[in-house]
């Protein structure tokens, strides 16, 4: 949540208790706030808060490297938010709707290793590797659906 006066409906909570009763009351209170509920064992915990921290907290400082790399360009930053805000929730949008891989678009779904290296060449030294690493984890999304040539000159670019 980004704020405190965002509504609760429609988001999770985690439930981690090894006392059964106390399990059932929470999942009561989540359901009274309209929270979905998922069960989280304890050994698991910070795993699972570290992926809701990329999916929020995260997601804002890949923002602001996307606004830099917009920047590069001579954009300036609230130009750059402004511009960048409806692709995002475009691609929330997507991803609701078709999954994760089923979503992804750009010049890794493409098997374009020429505009990925144009891009690399393009950023500054901060903000390739963010590129790098992301665009290595879309290439595991979509591998399947490339050809064994584009994957390997993809993966090629991208080390």
């Amino acid at each position: 949540m980004s704020s405190a006066h965002d509504s609760l409906a429609g988001h999770t909570a985690s439930i981690s208790t090894r006392s059964k009763p106390l399990r059932e009351v929470l999942r009561l209170m989540a359901e009274d706030v309209e929270l979905e509920a998922i069960e989280v064992p304890e050994s698991h915990r910070a795993a699972y808060h570290a992926g809701a921290v990329m999916s929020a907290g995260l997601v804002v400082a890949l923002a602001d490297a996307a606004v830099a790399a917009l920047g590069t360009a001579g954009i300036a930053p609230d130009a750059a938010l402004r511009a960048l805000l409806p692709l995002m929730r475009s691609a929330l949008r997507g991803m609701d709707a078709r999954g994760l891989a089923g979503s992804l678009t750009g010049p890794i779904v493409r098997g374009d290793a020429g505009v990925v290296g144009a891009h690399l060449d393009a950023l500054p030294d901060d903000l390739a590797p963010i590129y790098r690493l992301l665009s290595r984890r879309a290439l595991k999304l979509v591998s399947e659906r490339l050809s064994p040539e584009s994957r390997a000159a993809l993966e090629k670019r991208l080390r």
